[in-house]
């Protein structure tokens, strides 16, 4: 009978393992909306349009107002659209489908969209109309092709906000051809001037029409700022844009001062000791070690012109992955999965002579679970070492018996339990958790990938409270399940960058906020271009106190940077590295105790393998720093 229970407690231990060995991602979205709705001329030939028009959704309201030209029919109407995950549309219990469904719109119809695995449902109004009643810009640049031998690369602001900064690399006071987006029946001023509608040219036979947007074209002095109005006159609208000229020097304030290339694999970290000042980067190189080829962990450490190693290179028992660093006093601290310990948590600290593990090998999981994600650590004022770990077992040791968020530190001399926030369930929680020290405390950010919400803990003179508690952000914006950081300070502010998709559709955004008492206190505007997901990104503050971000932009899949114009308090025009860069990895952006601001990301390389003559992929990690 014992040997029957031990083989059914070794079962259920291995099951457990298999069914948490990450976090899950949610069956469904939790969402039942039309994520886009259009009549498209392909699937309407009888209408003989010229473009597509797309629809106004109002996902709060429940309404879609489809606009069309005076004259057009709208009684048979085939229209394209999508749904968000796993929804289903039907009217009158019917399902409808893409490009099949006709609908007559002399009267308002109701169509209900129901997400059955979440049950929850949606119904909404659909009519018809001769103007969408917008006169909004959707895209502004100074397009390259149109600016030969005055620009090389296409110029636009940030966001679209009413007052917009850009930048030139060249001589801005000089007359420039701008391009902008708007919608259906709007007019477009520039400067005062009628700017000119660029119709697109009717679809040839087999061929898709146009885009759905409106351009408009026109030419425009830059020697001062540009008047722009949007007027729909038959809603009887209008919005009124500034953008603002200014000499590109914010790119050119960033010198490349070092990268190490060809790695194995796109394992690294950097940390900034806030002690001495020095600067560390972690990464992984092949090595060879008796005769077992691995990829091992390397830090060096920059003297102010070139990167040196610290201690001894390659000093993992093999494998190094999903590396964290941490550092203060002299003393630096790497943590990773380490795959001589059956890929449990390893910690290994520079005392400033050698490389020494800091417990037994893999001991980090007895007190944190085993984890299979980059684990976030920091070390306090008083130079204890946290890490915080989405656990994927029972921590029985401690009574903790609830997988999810734990606490581990390091005092000196042994690891200790120091909480499980909040008893989370590691099923909802996502792999980029974060642990920051600011001032005399510890804070640890976690995201619930189901209810789509944040929350803040502080570890305070041997306690934890909850500082915020399941924080979600305002109206139809999500926080992004694997998309936040945050960064304490000395002075013990608190801030974080988290993404956030409005309306859960279309693109990215990035919103700074500021631990405020019990709660996240927006501050900034949305920074509107990043990749979603696993994006790489970071901040730090200038000798002003304005916040510099990179990031990771999906348009040019190259990091680019931003930083907020004291005048307008918006961001300005983003300066682009010019670095084709990988997005899997975080980036880094720290400052030295004397001021400097260094930011380190990944690059994705290809060489050609000479024994095999296969192209293979490296990896490079680059250091920037800012000079002016």
């Amino acid at each position: 009978m014992k040997k029957f229970l031990q083989i059914a407690l070794l079962i259920g231990a291995v099951s457990a393992l298999m069914c948490s060995c990450g976090p899950k991602e949610p069956k469904t979205d939790g969402k039942a909306e039309f994520a886009s709705f259009t009549i498209t001329a392909e699937a309407n030939p009888e209408l003989e349009l010229t473009r597509n028009y797309g629809a106004v959704i109002n996902n709060a309201e429940g309404t879609i107002l489809v606009a069309l030209p005076e004259g057009v029919a709208v009684t048979a109407l085939v229209p394209t659209f999508t749904l968000s995950q796993d929804d289903v549309a039907t009217v009158d219990g019917a399902a409808i489908v893409s490009g099949e469904w006709t609908i007559d719109l002399t009267e308002p119809v109701v169509v209900k969209v129901e997400d059955q695995m979440a049950l929850i449902s949606k119904e909404y109004t659909i009519t018809a109309g001769t103007t969408d009643g917008i006169a909004e810009l959707s895209k502004v640049v100074f397009a390259a092709a149109d600016n030969e031998g005055k620009i090389t690369a296409d110029v636009e602001p940030i966001s679209i906000a009413s007052t917009m900064t850009v930048g030139f690399s060249g001589d801005a006071n000089q007359t420039y051809t701008l391009t902008v987006e708007a919608t259906m029946d709007d007019v477009v001023t520039m400067n005062g001037e009628v700017a000119t509608l660029q119709e697109p040219a009717a679809p040839a036979e087999g061929e898709e029409a146009a885009p759905t947007a409106y351009v408009w074209k026109g030419n425009v002095d830059c020697s001062f700022p540009i008047d722009i109005t949007v007027t729909d006159e038959k809603a009887g609208i209008e919005t009124k844009y500034v953008i603002k000229i200014v000499k590109d020097t914010y790119g050119e304030s960033w010198q490349k001062v070092a990268s190490i290339a060809e790695l194995p694999r796109a394992e690294y970290a950097m940390d900034i000791d806030p002690v001495t000042g020095d600067l560390y980067i972690a990464h992984t190189e092949t090595s060879t070690v008796n005769d077992v080829t691995d990829d091992r962990l390397t830090v060096k450490k920059w003297d102010g012109s070139k990167l040196v190693v610290v201690g001894e290179p390659a000093f993992s028992a093999k494998r190094a992955t999903y590396i964290t660093l941490a550092a203060r006093g002299g003393k630096v601290y790497a943590m990773y999965q380490d795959n001589a310990a059956s890929s449990k948590l390893t910690v290994m600290m520079y005392d400033g002579s050698s490389w020494k593990m800091i417990g037994a090998q893999g001991e980090m999981d007895k007190h944190t679970g085993l984890s299979k994600w980059r684990t976030p650590i920091d070390v306090s004022a008083d130079g204890k070492l946290f890490a915080a770990t989405t656990a994927s077992a029972d921590i029985a040791d401690y009574g903790v018996i609830k997988r999810g968020l734990h606490v581990g530190m390091w005092d000196g001399t042994a690891w200790s339990h120091v909480g499980s926030v909040g008893g989370r369930d590691a099923s909802q929680m996502t792999y980029l958790n974060r642990v920051s020290a600011a001032g005399n405390d510890v804070y640890v950010m976690c995201a619930n990938q189901n209810e789509k919400t944040t929350s803040v803990y502080k570890y305070s003179a041997g306690a934890w409270t909850c500082a915020v508690n399941e924080f979600k952000m305002e109206g139809a914006v999500e926080i992004a399940t694997y998309f936040g950081t945050m960064k304490g300070f000395s002075n013990g502010d608190l801030y974080f960058l988290l993404g956030e998709q409005p309306g859960g559709v279309g693109n990215w955004n990035l919103q700074f906020f500021k631990l405020a008492g019990d709660t996240l206190e927006k501050v900034y505007s949305p920074i509107q271009d990043p990749q979603g997901s696993d994006a790489a990104f970071d901040f730090e503050f200038d000798e002003n106190g304005n916040p510099i971000v990179i990031y990771f932009s999906s348009k040019t899949e190259t990091m680019k940077l931003v930083t907020i114009d004291p005048e307008t308090q918006t961001w300005t025009y983003p300066a682009d590295l010019g670095e084709s860069s990988y997005n899997g990895n975080p980036a880094y952006m720290q400052k030295t105790k004397s001021g400097d601001i260094y930011t380190t990301f990944i690059k994705q390389n290809q060489k050609l393998d000479e024994e095999t003559g296969k192209t293979v992929k490296t990896y490079e990690v680059v250091l920037y720093k800012k000079v002016k």
